[in-house]
């Protein structure tokens, strides 16, 4: 039996091409997962059965999204590399936790997901902004504008009080 040891050290735990569109033009929930897989003491090589699973909880919680299978998964120099999608809802903003099994052993403790995959939703919402310009974004501009008239106006009467003053002082 195979024993298994995660490096603290991870290799960029999580490499991320969250925002990357497909062909279709619709954005994808795919990121790539890369952490380094020690067998007794060594860095891997060779196949591996990987199992992931997406948690809402660092120890226990709640399953979220399906689990990810990898029946046949090469390993090289120790470098564990996938790529996952848990689907659309599954990076709600809410904090996320990776566990995975090889070979039917659980590396411990889970991964946290940093905010890279977090860019699904907020390329999302950045689309949504660009397609409906907020009301208060134009009320802002609005303002802006009056305000600036107001200062032109300002300046236009203290440039005639000062040629007034320099009028009458060369007199």
């Amino acid at each position: 039996m195979r024993r298994y040891a995660r490096n603290v050290s991870l290799i960029g735990a999580l490499l991320a091409s969250a925002t990357v569109t497909g062909a279709a033009g619709t954005s994808s929930t795919t990121f790539t997962y890369q952490g380094r897989l020690r067998d007794a003491g060594l860095p891997a090589n060779g196949t591996y059965h990987v199992d992931y699973w997406l948690w809402d909880a660092e120890s226990g919680g709640n399953q979220v999204g399906s689990t990810i299978h990898f029946v046949t998964h090469e390993v090289a120099n120790g470098v564990l590399s996938s790529q996952l999608d848990f689907g659309p809802g599954a990076f709600d903003g809410s904090p996320r936790w990776l566990e995975i099994h090889v070979d039917g052993a659980t590396l411990s403790p889970r991964q946290p997901i940093t905010a890279t995959p977090y860019a699904i939703a907020g390329a999302a919402a950045a689309r949504q902004r660009d397609l409906a310009p907020s009301d208060e974004l134009a009320q802002a501009v609005q303002a802006l504008r009056a305000e600036n008239q107001v200062l032109r106006e300002r300046l236009a009467r203290l440039e005639a009080r000062l040629d007034e003053a320099l009028t009458s002082g060369a007199k």
